[in-house]
């Protein structure tokens, strides 16, 4: 059965123009964000190239573009060229993540336009979900499952990623205070949970139906800073139906099932902070900060 799947971006995508903390063209955004709640793609793709040739993405921002341009490509339609795109992205992830302590510092002191932007936790995962969609609307099912699979990998590669970037900072030779690692924003995805759900049904695969809904109630239940509302009655009723040994009727799974997906609202926007710096033999004090601060993505 094929799984057909209904976007409805209802202003933009939480991953594309994800972070603006690296370049900050107002006008750009505001063209843009006018062109996606219109609908209208194909003038927010020609929006991105042309302030690609005017070299508003510079190359350490390479990695702005290609989110931007991914998930634009997939709300168009174009399922392989966005997936390219997305592939790009994944692969700049990796090779920016890699930075040295001393620039870590300035970007901490001063500002992460300084740095090349490696992007967030959040936007890391989404590229893996948005492949999944694509390939899902390519009718390509085991695909589609290699991309879910790969988002609660990547969860705990990104949290050894950390402790080793924390074991770095702390290593060095003029490492004077402690960093600590923080408890990672979530560790298990729902949303990936049920996209595996899904294509377990449209295989016609009652067992592993169950334990996708299962790890989705265990997802849900284990991060509710995040999905601070309770999990739909429809997916709790699935859920018993199937442990109950009554959700794997094949006729029931080989009905029709339209999916609706929405990604609804704004990224938001890092901007710089006010504080005062006071510096001493062999530490640096910060106070006085407009909000709090924190090594990002960790």
């Amino acid at each position: 059965m094929k799984i057909k799947t209904l976007f409805i971006p209802a202003i933009i995508a939480a991953l594309a123009l994800s972070c603006a903390g690296t370049f900050t063209d107002s006008e750009y955004f505001s063209r843009l964000d006018a062109f996606i709640s219109a609908g209208d793609y194909a003038q927010a793709l020609v929006n991105i190239e042309e302030a690609k040739e005017k070299q508003k993405f510079a190359y350490k921002d390479r990695l702005l573009y290609y989110l931007d341009k991914g998930v634009l490509l997939s709300y168009q339609g174009d399922y392989e060229q966005s997936n390219q795109c997305l592939n790009d992205a994944e692969t700049a992830m990796e090779e920016l993540f890699t930075k040295s302590i001393s620039s870590a510092a300035a970007s901490f002191l001063l500002n992460d336009n300084i740095l090349p932007y490696y992007g967030e936790t959040y936007e890391n995962i989404y590229v893996n979900i948005f492949k999944a969609l694509n390939y899902l609307n390519l009718n390509k099912l085991d695909d589609a499952y290699v991309e879910v699979r790969r988002v609660n990998v990547k969860l705990v590669e990104l949290e050894d990623k950390n402790k080793r970037l924390v074991e770095s900072l702390n290593s060095a030779q003029d490492a004077s205070i402690p960093f600590k690692m923080q408890a990672g924003n979530f560790y298990d995805d729902a949303l990936a949970h049920y996209l595996s759900y899904l294509i377990f049904r449209a295989q016609g695969e009652p067992d592993n139906c169950r334990i996708s809904l299962q790890k989705l109630q265990k997802a849900w239940d284990a991060n509710g800073e995040i999905y601070n509302f309770s999990m739909p009655s429809v997916l709790k009723k699935e859920l018993q139906a199937f442990e109950a040994g009554r959700g794997g009727d094949p006729q029931a799974m080989k009905n029709g099932r339209l999916a609706l997906i929405a990604f609804v609202g704004n990224a938001p926007r890092k901007k710089a902070i006010g504080g005062l710096i006071t510096t001493y033999d062999n530490a640096i004090g910060i106070s006085e900060l407009d909000v709090p601060i924190a090594l990002p993505n960790i």
